[in-house]
């Protein structure tokens, strides 16, 4: 397996984007490149209002899917630095790891599961749903 690393692979969504190609296929629906960048843009603007992030840490506990590409390729494009969270482990694991690494705020994919995240909650840091 090839590491491509981000440069490599947001010049790839960048020169796919515009041929209307899909790349990921989940539960009946499609997503091509130009959703991805869209969506990736989308969450950089929200997370950091035009300012580089300069490599602070942004949690997310989101499931493998498409969200999962979108919020790596949007917090890489704030400048930020990914701290992804495994939806399987415990609160208290979740909140070691958040804590621990400093992040600034944890995404999720709804508010509810930003309601229901201890790890939120023991981490005093702002949750943000990202949807999908």
């Amino acid at each position: 397996l090839e590491d491509v690393g981000m440069p490599l692979m947001l010049s790839k969504v960048v020169a796919f984007a515009g041929t209307g190609e899909r790349f990921v296929y989940e539960s009946g629906r499609s997503f091509s490149y130009a959703q991805l960048l869209s969506d990736a843009n989308h969450l950089c603007f929200a997370l950091n209002n035009n300012q580089d992030m300069c490599g602070q840490r942004v949690a997310f506990l989101i499931e493998r899917s498409y969200a999962y590409v979108a919020c790596t390729l949007g917090i890489w494009l704030a400048g930020a630095t990914c701290v992804p969270l495994c939806t399987a482990h415990p609160p208290a694991e979740l909140a070691y790891y958040v804590a621990d690494s400093a992040a600034v705020c944890i995404l999720a994919a709804t508010e509810t599961e930003l309601a229901t995240c201890t790890a939120v909650r023991d981490a005093h840091v702002p949750g943000i749903p990202v949807g999908r």
